[in-house]
């Protein structure tokens, strides 16, 4: 799929929100498909500053994913592993929020369907019932100040966006599942992470990710020390496993 490559600079970058230069996302993208592998480490930290989220992701970002997910379907690519990590930043923004939460994909995407049709005194309305439903004196004055910082039409636009890139990533699965049996160990650690956040997919993921760890496969059998960092919080791309 390399021929697309030359389709993201004809995307007005600048229109969509980028976190930072929009001139510097196309040039970010050159990069990851340099033959040089401090210019590609360069190219993706520079991807995941823009495009990655902690909160909240971007259009940007949702117009971003085919051409990463280019990178991951083509075997001859560089340094795949790094666009797997891109593209599970772009999905669920934090890790570690993710994980503590246990967050409901179908819940999130549906809420956010849900509150497309409301109005804004609808919205209102309903974060006052929140703040008017606990009868915890020390809750409810938590509630009441964050309220105080929060705009629900803003909050409305983040949660639609966010279930927008999340399903934008996940239309990847298949392209994933493919990299799951990449030559690379990078590639398959990787893709295989990226994988276990789209629960809704289980019965093609689950079988896959079995198939590899009854091949002992070292997506399942390298030692946890061995394994790469995962600094997607920070924005930095771990380097491959040795």
């Amino acid at each position: 799929m390399p021929e697309r490559r030359a389709d993201v600079e004809s995307v007005d970058w600048a229109a969509l929100e980028v976190h930072g230069e929009p001139a510097e996302v196309p040039a970010a993208f050159r990069a990851i498909w340099s033959a040089d592998e401090n210019r590609r480490r360069a190219g993706y930290d520079q991807l995941a500053e823009l495009l990655g989220h902690g909160m909240s992701s971007s259009p940007a970002a949702i117009a971003a994913v085919p051409f990463l997910t280019d990178v991951v379907a083509d075997p001859a690519a560089p340094s795949r592993f790094a666009a797997c990590q891109v593209l599970l930043q772009i999905a669920i923004g934090e890790e570690e929020i993710t994980l503590n939460e246990r967050t409901d994909f179908t819940f999130w995407r549906r809420e956010a369907e849900r509150k497309a049709g409301l109005t804004v005194e609808q919205l209102q309305a309903e974060q006052a019932a929140w703040v008017a439903a606990t009868t915890d004196p020390a809750e409810r004055r938590a509630r009441e100040v964050a309220v105080k910082f929060r705009d629900v039409e803003e909050e409305r636009t983040a949660e639609r966006v966010n279930a927008e890139a999340y399903d934008a990533v996940r239309a990847g699965v298949p392209v994933y599942l493919t990299a799951l049996w990449a030559e690379d160990t990078a590639t398959r650690i990787y893709a295989a992470q990226l994988l276990a956040y789209f629960p809704e997919d289980a019965p093609v993921i689950v079988p896959a990710l079995l198939a590899l760890v009854a091949g002992n496969d070292p997506v399942a059998a390298v030692p946890a020390a061995r394994r790469p960092p995962y600094h997607l919080h920070t924005f930095h791309i771990g380097p491959a496993p040795a």
